[in-house]
C-alpha cells in the first residue's frame, strides 16, 4: 500500500497543474516543498517563476491594448456625444408621450 501511495505521489509531483495549485494555496506555498520534498523545491520555484512571467507578459500586453482602446473610446465618445441621429421617433414615426406611446401614422 505504501508503494502505491509513493507511486501516486511521484505522479502528482510530475504534474505541473498540481504543483502550481500547491504553490498558490495560501497555507502551503513553497514552504511545503522545502519541508516535504526539498529536492523538488527548486524545480517548483522555476515552474512558479515561469508561469508568473508568462502571466505578467499577458497582462502587460492586455494593458497596452486597453490603453490603445481607451484612446479610441475617447475619440468615439466625443464623436457620439453630439447625440444620436437615428432616434425611436425618427425610425418609427412614433410620438412618445409621458403615459403611453401612440402611433402618428
Amino acid at each position: 500500500m505504501v508503494t502505491k501511495l509513493e507511486d501516486y505521489q511521484d505522479k502528482a509531483l510530475e504534474c505541473e497543474t498540481l504543483i502550481m495549485a500547491t504553490l498558490l494555496h495560501p497555507t502551503f506555498r513553497l514552504k511545503i516543498f522545502a519541508h516535504c520534498w526539498p529536492e523538488k523545491a527548486q524545480e517548483a520555484k522555476k515552474i512558479l517563476t515561469k508561469h508568473f512571467e508568462k502571466r505578467e507578459k499577458f497582462l502587460k500586453n492586455r494593458n497596452d491594448i486597453q490603453k490603445a482602446t481607451d484612446v479610441t473610446s475617447v475619440a468615439q465618445t466625443d464623436f457620439m456625444s453630439a447625440g444620436p441621429t437615428d432616434t425611436l421617433e425618427q425610425r418609427h414615426n412614433v410620438s412618445v408621450g409621458p403615459a403611453d406611446v401612440t402611433s402618428v401614422w
